[in-house]
């Protein structure tokens, strides 16, 4: 087992702990054509994170279809920022059954959500360890910039992850823990 593979629940959605019954009924799946066949969605502050970085260009190259909520799109152009033509907008999803964990989540993070649920997701991408966690639970598959750019330096998409994550870090995004980022760098440096 790698050393990498610690740090699994920053790259990859977890089913560890049950999600609410009645809506990990209403996922179950029996044929890999019903399994999650959307486009990516992307969060408005994972966007922000990543155009920080000038690295927004790695959601296209991983995922191919990547979609964002109109709040969420809306929010981001609010501050200037302009999006490219690969990512699809779409329009606000009117209220669906979210899990119970979920349901006072507010604001485009809510509106992300509801999107990737409707468009049965292969990848939520999100900012903060506590949306993440009840995202996961839910059995969305979730996770964040920073297990993003892990994922894409594994892939050989970025040449080196540490630069990125020190950026990361310098402009005020949540991070891993620092024993878990020291280990998680340590790790990355073992890789090159």
């Amino acid at each position: 087992m790698s050393f990498l593979n610690c740090f699994s629940w920053l790259i990859k959605g977890t089913k560890a702990r049950l999600p609410d019954a009645a809506y990990a009924q209403s996922k179950v799946t029996s044929s890999p054509s019903q399994r999650r066949s959307g486009p990516a969605v992307v969060a408005e502050s994972t966007w922000r994170a990543l155009a920080s970085i000038r690295h927004e260009h790695l959601l296209n190259e991983m995922f191919g279809s990547v979609a964002m909520a109109e709040a969420a799109a809306n929010a981001v152009r609010a501050d200037g920022m302009t999006l490219p033509d690969w990512l699809g907008i779409h329009s606000d999803i009117p209220e669906i059954d979210l899990p119970s964990r979920l349901v006072r989540v507010e604001g485009s993070n809510r509106a992300t959500i509801m999107l990737a649920i409707h468009l049965n997701a292969p990848m939520t991408l999100l900012e903060g360890k506590a949306i993440l966690e009840k995202v996961k639970l839910s059995f969305i598959k979730a996770m964040s910039t920073v297990g993003l750019i892990v994922q894409a330096y594994q892939t050989g998409r970025v040449k080196a992850a540490k630069p990125l994550l020190v950026a990361l870090e310098r402009k005020g995004h949540e991070m891993p823990p620092p024993e878990q980022m020291a280990a998680l760098l340590a790790a990355l440096e073992g890789l090159q």
